[in-house]
């Protein structure tokens, strides 16, 4: 299940896209094991733009307690900090090198504009206790963090119309089922969450 990159700008090596490829597989296999296992899902997995993401192993473990697949937690990972170091090539490597100047911090790039894209670019600076920038600096900040949610889809597995179906339906019957069964959730809180 390998997708072609043709709608990526990039002038990197062959070897960035297997690794690309490769991260779209380790998506492609939790998705459909939450697809096709009796999970309940209750929260659909959304994008900055609204639209619905495929899931990792990481977010299964935080989401649904799913233990089973450890490595494929540190393997994801070290594939996605792999591509943010070296995609410098690519546009939305470019994106995250000048972002990297207008903003010093060490966090990863998609942390930091998820988190500006949240709460805004002047809440940001100032809960980082950072010196704020100027009007023009915090608007092209805010440019930059809108291209590289733009770019980041081509570097993630893509949902078939089917897929985002099945899940919006599993979505459904795992909220009905959730509403019906509020004592035990609470139950269930008080267990296993405090």
């Amino acid at each position: 299940m390998k997708q072609k990159h043709k709608d990526i700008d990039c002038n990197a090596t062959s070897f960035m896209w297997q690794i690309v490829n490769e991260r779209k597989e380790k998506e492609a296999n939790p998705t459909k094991h939450v697809l096709y296992s009796k999970l309940t899902v209750v929260n659909l997995k959304r994008g900055a733009a609204g639209n619905l993401l495929s899931y990792n192993d990481a977010y299964l473990y935080h989401e649904y307690g799913e233990r089973d697949n450890q490595l494929g937690m540190w393997h994801y990972s070290s594939l996605s900090r792999i591509i943010h170091k070296y995609s410098y090539h690519s546009k939305r490597g470019k994106i995250e090198q000048e972002l990297d100047k207008l903003i010093p911090n060490d966090e990863y790039s998609f942390e930091r504009v998820r988190e500006i894209l949240k709460i805004g670019v002047v809440r940001y600076f100032n809960k980082r206790k950072l010196p704020l920038p100027k009007q023009r600096v915090q608007n092209r900040i805010k440019n930059l963090c809108n291209q590289f949610i733009a770019e980041s889809p081509k570097y993630h597995y893509k949902l078939t119309r089917q897929q985002k179906s099945m899940l919006k339906r599993l979505s459904k019957k795992g909220l009905k089922y959730w509403r019906e069964n509020a004592e035990n959730r609470d139950i269930y809180y008080s267990i296993y969450v405090y």
